[in-house]
């Protein structure tokens, strides 16, 4: 049994920003070898090689021929989310219309990988004019080069989705984190 601490894997893994950059591509991908690796961060293949060893012995990837495979568990999605709140908290802005920000859907569960878009929640009392919603889409896919979808939540438009399109709105409920301002579901 591994008795290496919380604390001391998550400090091995994102030790340095260069460490964080290697963790969020690695989680970004399905396999990776060390040569794609160190091509892709601009790293020697050693120092790409022992960050594979280090996630392959916290259990986040699994040895496969000359590359790793991520492993699907608990602690690459915690590992993504966590890499995603802190992207997007430093990244998206409350525009002043809005009384609260977030993300769902991949972004929201930690399942998201390269490719994936961003589905953004905002919510707001008020419906605002259609150019300022396409204004906070177009700068967030400006920052963080992704194609981003905006869902607009209204106190109306919840209760509608809560009546009309119980699946949908039972999927949004579980994935939805809140980024900032404040919560668009309140007790």
């Amino acid at each position: 049994m591994d008795t290496t601490s919380a604390e001391e894997i998550l400090s091995d893994l994102c030790k340095t920003p260069a460490r964080v950059a290697i963790l969020r591509a690695v989680l970004d991908r399905h396999t990776v070898s060390v040569t794609n690796l160190s091509e892709h961060k601009k790293v020697n293949k050693g120092t790409a090689s022992r960050y594979l060893s280090l996630m392959e012995r916290a259990g986040a990837l699994v040895r496969e021929g000359q590359g790793y495979r991520l492993v699907d568990s608990p602690l690459t999605v915690a590992l993504r989310k966590l890499l995603n709140i802190l992207t997007l908290q430093t990244s998206l802005p409350l525009p002043e219309w809005a009384s609260g920000i977030g993300a769902y859907g991949s972004w929201g569960m930690g399942t998201n990988m390269e490719g994936s878009d961003l589905d953004l929640w905002v919510y707001s009392k008020e419906v605002p004019p259609a150019e300022q919603l396409g204004r906070l889409r177009r700068a967030v896919r400006d920052t963080i080069s992704i194609d981003v979808q905006i869902l607009l939540l209204t106190p109306e438009r919840i209760e509608d989705l809560r009546r009309n399109d119980p699946p949908f709105y039972a999927s949004l409920m579980q994935s939805m984190i809140l980024i900032r301002g404040e919560h668009c579901v309140h007790a």
